[in-house]
């Protein structure tokens, strides 16, 4: 459905608003902006490029930290990171750590 929302809203805009969208901000998911490229919207010479939020990008890497840093735990990994994920004696997550580390995307 998103995909074909994308395919009306810029095979529309030249006509309503006189513009075209050359690059499109999306959270990771590639099949609206596939369906784009299959359908060419402003013709085969205009070239489209996709970004990814870095918002969505920080907090994918704000999760997969934490379910790292809870994994190694439950393996018994404690050391592994000297405490910078994760704390030496208990194992816990250091939320301001990854906080801060997914933060620097943005």
């Amino acid at each position: 459905m998103e995909a074909k929302i994308m395919e009306i809203l810029w095979s529309r805009s030249v006509e309503r608003h006189g513009l075209q969208y050359t690059i499109m901000v999306s959270d990771g998911d590639s099949k609206a902006f596939n369906r784009l490229l299959e359908v060419e919207p402003y013709g085969p010479d205009v070239s489209l490029s996709k970004e990814n939020c870095t918002n969505h990008v920080g907090k994918c890497l704000s999760k997969t930290l934490h379910n790292l840093v809870a994994d190694c735990s439950k393996k018994g990994h404690h050391s592994w990171a000297k405490g910078t994920w994760s704390s030496h004696s208990r194992g816990h997550s250091k939320t301001p750590d990854i906080t801060r580390t997914s933060n620097s995307w943005q």
